[in-house]
């Protein structure tokens, strides 16, 4: 028979692999960096769309988009409010860098399509 593994331990094992898996991101990143910043050219929505996905990854992997534990008791009303409007403006953000990266990659097939009946 299979054993479970506790919950004290998979806290343990997750919060040791938590930096290691950071710093292979944050790596991946950056190696994407000069990619996306206009460094190398004209960004690719390929480049753009990997970008986006490690950097959510990376808050997955902090839960940043979780309210903290404690957190969740103390808040007032204001602060509740506050969260809202910044995880609404992040949406927002996130969606209008998915929209802009599927009109480059519109763009780059049409600019393709062009090149190929000339």
């Amino acid at each position: 028979m299979d054993e479970l593994v506790r919950v004290d331990t998979y806290e343990t094992i997750s919060d040791s692999l938590r930096p290691w898996l950071a710093a292979k991101l944050k790596d991946m990143y950056e190696a994407l960096a000069p990619y996306v910043d206009g460094s190398f050219g004209e960004v690719a929505p390929a480049h753009a769309a990997a970008a986006v996905a490690v950097l959510r990854e990376l808050g997955r992997l902090y839960r940043v988009h979780e309210v903290p534990r404690q957190v969740q008791v103390g808040m007032s009303e204001a602060q509740v409010a506050a969260a809202i409007s910044e995880a609404v403006a992040a949406a927002r953000l996130e969606w209008e860098l998915s929209r802009r990266a599927l009109e480059a990659a519109n763009r780059q097939l049409i600019l393709e399509r062009v090149r190929a009946n000339t």
